[in-house]
């Protein structure tokens, strides 16, 4: 086993004044307007305008129209505008909790909590740890013939090279073959940093917003004041899931859109940066993030003040414990790491002692857990670490290099994999909450008739858990045969499935047709045809609907109001999937009745059909007795 790096740094002060300080500024309300749910209240419209439609529908699943509250309202600015112009330097603000954090020279502390609207004030030096990761140190490189074709493949059948075992451990290269690649969904990532404009596996990435906390800019990736290694932790991390390299590195849910927030800054080691996190939680969480994940920990504090004992991580009161729960409340699924502090028992660190967090151990490649990776359980007793998976010699990006790549290891390295991987089930679910979506995972992992504060549940299978949870219809392909449009959808569960309906209507048309899908026998696949002349030249809607033998329907997409549009112009085929497996042969449609019974003895039927071409024939056997 390689030995762990553990990266030291220098301590550097923020301030050229000695006795500034920062201090948590904790209000004692949102100002002097009371709060009400009605468009009327001038408070509550605020609020509404920093919540995205899509943190609203995430947490239509879990909250009670009209999904918003008075934590999530903003800190009131003329309280914040006092002690700026008492001198104070605004660092960060946290809606949730109803604070702000300030720079501020020493001596005017007891002034700010003489204000009437100050509640309470408290130091933040307390000390934060990055998660150390240990790697190879020579890269592997591989280089194409072509860069730039390398990068246009991404919809192409997945070639994992390298990238194979961390995938395969999870069950997740089936998946990716029949295009679920965490479509549609939003993943948002918090770290020290990252670079995705160098490397070529990151280029194509579907990178929708970042925000640096630190210097409060866009810039995620290394500044004039960062130090060399500023970005790199969180680029191999977000590599995990994000990558596209052909024959060397694929990542879980290359597909999925991404928010990048910057939280740690490693000039110095100081308490700010877990407000920092607790400020992307509630950034990610507002802007309309699904899932979050931060391979970072908190547990140390600087030497002069008091450090957190064991106990203090009961799971809810840490400043980033509390976060994450708060925004697993408001629907959000968040991931953190076990930490790489084993073997020892106890030694979780926050927030991956939340309640509400997915902790993420570590194991290598045949699922033997790391010496290295923490133990639970948490400071109260619940069961932690939660899952495991592959964070001994994961295989990521050289963050510098345009095409190098590295073995690391660290739960850092485990955590984004198990993240991406919901990326994965809430493509075909998007509906489950965070709650339902750790028991999908119990459902199918190695260790879940028998938990620990070792293992947790174990090694999650991701194919079989989303089998097990309810019929899974993966995003269509459609493709264009002569004077047809072919759709092709993957769709299974753990029981047969019964009956396939595609509904059709074009823009002119009141009602939906009906079209019954064909099964190719031996495959998850199921296709129908539909006439060119009846899409009337533009995109029509579609949906589908699915049943098993278990009783179980399912619609796609699976909002009843929502449909997906089909072109008669072009192909649609998703990533990972391999287009040779499409079929593009005719389908036969022609009514033939043999009558009576042909099967005379046996068990046994050899029916001959003749055809001028290769063909889909659909043959029913019909039992009257």
């Amino acid at each position: 086993m390689k030995k762990l790096i553990l990266l030291i740094l220098p301590l550097i002060i923020y301030s050229s004044f000695a006795n500034d300080v920062n201090i948590r500024v904790f209000f004692k309300d949102k100002g002097p307007i009371a709060w009400s749910n009605v468009d009327t209240n001038q408070l509550f419209l605020k609020t509404k305008a920093i919540i995205s439609l899509k943190a609203i529908e995430r947490r239509s699943k879990v909250l009670q129209s009209p999904y918003i509250s008075y934590d999530d309202a903003p800190l009131y600015s003329p309280y914040i505008s006092t002690i700026e112009n008492m001198g104070g330097k605004i660092l960060s603000r946290l809606r949730w909790n109803n604070y702000a954090v300030f720079s501020i020279d020493s001596s005017k502390v007891d002034l700010i909590n003489s204000l009437g609207f100050v509640k309470s004030t408290q130091l933040t030096n307390k000390k934060l740890m990055l998660l150390s990761t240990s790697n190879s140190q020579e890269y592997h490189k591989y280089l194409m013939d072509s860069i730039d074709s390398s990068i246009n493949l991404i919809c192409a059948e997945y070639r994992y090279g390298s990238s194979y075992y961390q995938n395969n451990l999870l069950n997740i290269i089936n998946l990716h073959s029949m295009g679920i690649t965490g479509q549609g969904v939003n993943l948002g990532i918090l770290d020290n940093g990252f670079q995705y404009t160098i490397h070529n596996s990151l280029r194509k990435t579907n990178i929708i917003k970042t925000h640096d906390f630190v210097y409060n800019d866009s810039l995620v990736y290394n500044e004039a004041y960062d130090v060399p290694a500023q970005d790199g932790h969180g680029s191999i991390c977000f590599a995990t899931i994000a990558a596209f390299y052909q024959d060397s590195l694929i990542g879980i849910a290359p597909s999925s859109n991404f928010y990048l927030g910057k939280t740690e800054d490693m000039r110095g080691e100081t308490r700010i940066e877990e407000d920092w996190y607790a400020e992307g939680i509630e950034w990610l969480e507002a802007i309309g993030a699904d899932i979050s994940t931060a391979s970072l920990g908190y547990y140390t504090y600087d030497s002069s003040d008091e450090s957190y004992i064991y106990e203090d991580l009961d799971g809810k009161s840490t400043v980033s414990g509390n976060a994450l729960n708060n925004a697993v409340k408001r629907g959000m699924i968040c991931f953190a790491p076990a930490g790489n502090s084993g073997p020892g028992g106890k030694s979780i660190i926050t927030p991956g002692d939340a309640d509400s967090a997915i902790t993420v151990g570590s194991v290598d490649k045949d699922g033997v857990i790391s010496g290295f990776s923490s133990r639970g359980t948490n400071g109260s007793g619940k069961i932690k670490p939660d899952f495991l998976t592959m964070g001994a010699g994961t295989y990521t990006i050289a963050s510098q290099s345009t095409d190098g790549f590295i073995n690391a290891s660290g739960t850092s390295l485990a955590t984004p994999q198990l993240a991406g991987a919901a990326s994965l089930i809430l493509t075909v679910f998007p509906e489950i909450k965070p709650w339902e979506f750790k028991n999908i995972l119990i459902s199918a992992s190695s260790n879940q008739s028998t938990p620990d504060s070792i293992l947790g549940y174990g090694i999650p299978n991701i194919e079989k858990s989303i089998r097990n949870y309810d019929i899974a219809i993966a995003p269509l392909n459609h493709i264009l045969l002569k004077n047809k449009k072919r759709i092709i959808s993957y769709i299974f569960s753990n029981s047969e499935i019964s009956k396939v309906s595609l509904f059709f209507k074009n823009y002119q048309s009141a009602t939906f047709e009906e079209i019954e899908m064909l099964h190719l026998i031996g495959s998850d696949r199921f296709i129908c045809d539909i006439p060119l002349e009846n899409f009337s030249n533009k995109d029509a809607q579609v949906y589908i609907v699915a049943k098993d033998l278990n009783g179980r329907i399912r619609r796609f997409p699976f909002d009843n109001q929502k449909y997906s549009l089909i072109s008669p112009l072009y192909d649609e085929i998703q990533c990972g999937i391999n287009e040779n497996y499409l079929p593009v042969y005719e389908i036969n449609e022609e009514k033939n009745i043999v009558y009576p019974n042909i099967i005379q003895s046996g068990n046994n039927i050899n029916i001959k059909i003749k055809t001028d071409s290769e063909m889909l024939v659909r043959i029913s056997l019909l039992n009257n007795l």
